[in-house]
């Protein structure tokens, strides 16, 4: 029979969801490193619907708002962060907000560490992000003014948050339009035109256009100086933030101040050349300039002077755009070919501008090349005389080492060999003894010619033991040199002339005992074969007894 098995999709849907739980669990009941440790697990799970969906149907939103409230400083973050991700769900907007989870996030831009504002604000955007009521909600609360206060003195990622989550409350709500713009927020946002990171310029440049679409915020833009960094972001700019520098312009084209500003200051210039790369924004703004505001003479053919009619501008010189010249325009390509032998000049200068700051670039560049080659190589340089010393130090220790070794293992060689000599003298004094013994044992009354030395042996004859004493102290004490070797030959010889001065006494030794037992042999059998003709000769005990009868019979 076959069970059902689920496949490993649901399998891994089923295990992640477990692990979901004791995570919501733990931001409950757990203590407080716990919970830390638990939403961050939570924050970092993967980006997806089926974890956002899981986490709030598991009842993870309540103990995330609370964490937000009374945390620590990091779990703050974390609870703010996951929050952020659950409202990009549209089910998770309504559900964080009607749990009360707006208001500690708010706080949370107000007091909470750089990295928590960060994040409370990203937060609040995603709140906002289309959701009519949830923008309501946060400005009465008053999550304004923080925020505002962010894109001043926040943190560069504090501030592209900030400005981020401006452009989500001023997007289709006229009245967080006219209270962002009341509360100071307009200046701060210019400023981030001006000088802040790619994606704040982007966040900040889209912030302005949704208050463009008020008219007062329109001529609040153009008096606190927007028109120009938002010209400058049309032409360096990331894409996106293009298309949103040009968004605003369009909605400041509204007014008719702003169209003669924005002509002046080159709008006009960089929205064509926007809107030739197809961009829709920046089409959209040069329809709304009127052709009677492109009568700047600037704009003029360069050849004869006639302005351009019906909002319209004149082809541009290509070469001015390659090096980046002051713009020329013609009306047409007679006019282009009739000024060119005087408008030529002007290339030819900037092209040998151009050639003479290639050079110099260049040259600074294999400069600094060379410097660094330099460098690099001086650098290389010491390492290798570091190298190069902790190796002679390494090998001057090591030959040394060995050295001490040698002299150790020759010691030791020649201490064995003392002992071996030691050895065979005793033995051969034994032999000696032996011999001795066997000699009185076959003929008592004669007296042994050999005697054995007491103490300590006698040297061997031809052999100088002070001699060797003084080689030995001399190796001990000499180097890898010829000398060594010398004295090493020395020393061998003397050891083979001892080897040789012992094996002849053995010789010697043992041919005297054989000749000693032969003679005690002979002596026994000449004995017994004159026990019948020869009289014993008298013992002692027998000299003794006749003695003592020779006085007892005196006595009488």
């Amino acid at each position: 029979m076959r069970t059902s098995k689920r496949p490993p999709r649901a399998r891994d849907a089923s295990r992640q969801r477990t692990r979901i739980a004791s995570l919501v669990e733990l931001m409950r009941s757990g203590t407080a490193s716990g919970k830390e440790e638990a939403v961050t697990t939570l924050r970092n799970l993967p980006f997806n619907n089926d974890n956002q969906v899981a986490i709030a149907a598991l009842g993870g939103i309540v103990p995330l708002i609370e964490l937000t409230r009374s945390g620590t400083a990091c779990a703050k973050e974390q609870a703010a962060g996951t929050l952020g991700n659950l409202a990009c769900i549209d089910g998770n907007q309504v559900a964080i907000a009607a749990l009360g989870g707006i208001v500690p996030l708010i706080e949370l831009t107000r007091s909470g560490t750089a990295s928590a504002k960060a994040a409370g604000a990203e937060a609040l955007q995603s709140l906002a992000y289309n959701n009519a009521d949830n923008k309501v909600a946060i400005a009465a609360e008053g999550g304004i003014a923080p925020l505002i206060e962010m894109t001043r003195s926040g943190t560069a990622s504090a501030k592209e948050a900030a400005a981020w989550a401006l452009r989500g409350l001023a997007c289709k709500n006229d009245d967080n339009r006219v209270a962002i713009a009341a509360e100071g927020g307009i200046a701060p946002l210019i400023e981030l035109t001006r000088s802040g990171t790619a994606g704040a310029k982007e966040q900040a440049a889209a912030a302005l256009m949704n208050l463009a679409h008020n008219a007062d915020s329109q001529a609040a833009i153009a008096a606190e100086g927007g028109i120009v960094p938002l010209i400058e972001l049309t032409r360096s700019g990331t894409p996106a933030a293009k298309e949103a520098a040009a968004g605003a312009l369009c909605f400041l084209a509204d007014n008719a101040d702003n169209q003669a500003a924005i002509v002046r200051a080159g709008g006009r210039e960089a929205l064509d050349a926007l809107a030739r790369h197809g961009d829709a924004g920046a089409a959209a703004a040069l329809r709304v300039l009127p052709a009677e505001a492109v009568t700047d003479p600037s704009l003029a053919c360069l050849s004869c002077g006639k302005a351009p009619e019906g909002g319209r501008l004149w082809s541009r010189c290509k070469g001015c755009i390659k090096f980046n010249l002051p713009t020329t325009y013609y009306c047409g390509e007679a006019c282009m070919m009739a000024h060119w032998p005087q408008h030529k000049e002007t290339h030819k200068a900037a092209k040998a501008a151009m050639r003479t700051h290639e050079k110099a670039e260049t040259d600074a560049a294999a400069e600094a090349a060379a410097e660094e080659a330099r460098v690099a190589a001086e650098a290389a340089q010491a390492e290798r005389v570091a190298a190069e010393a902790l190796l002679w130090r390494c090998l001057r220790g090591w030959r040394a080492e060995a050295e001490r070794a040698g002299r150790q293992r020759r010691h030791d060689k020649l201490m064995l060999e003392e002992e071996a000599a030691a050895r065979e003298r005793e033995a051969a004094r034994k032999r000696r003894a032996e011999a001795e013994r066997a000699e009185r044992e076959a003929n008592p009354t004669t007296k042994s010619k050999y005697v054995v030395p007491k103490g300590p042996a006698a040297p061997k004859a031809g052999v100088d033991r002070a001699a060797v004493r003084s080689i030995e102290e001399e190796l001990e004490h000499a180097t890898y040199t010829s000398e060594e070797a010398r004295l090493q030959r020395n020393l061998h010889g003397i050891r083979s002339q001892v080897v040789a001065a012992s094996e002849a006494d053995d010789q010697r030794e043992a041919k005297k005992a054989a000749a000693l037992r032969q003679k005690a042999a002979e002596r026994s059998a000449s004995c017994e074969a004159s026990t019948h003709s020869v009289p014993a000769p008298p013992t002692l005990n027998s000299i003794v007894d006749d003695a003592m009868r020779g006085k007892e019979t005196a006595r009488d």
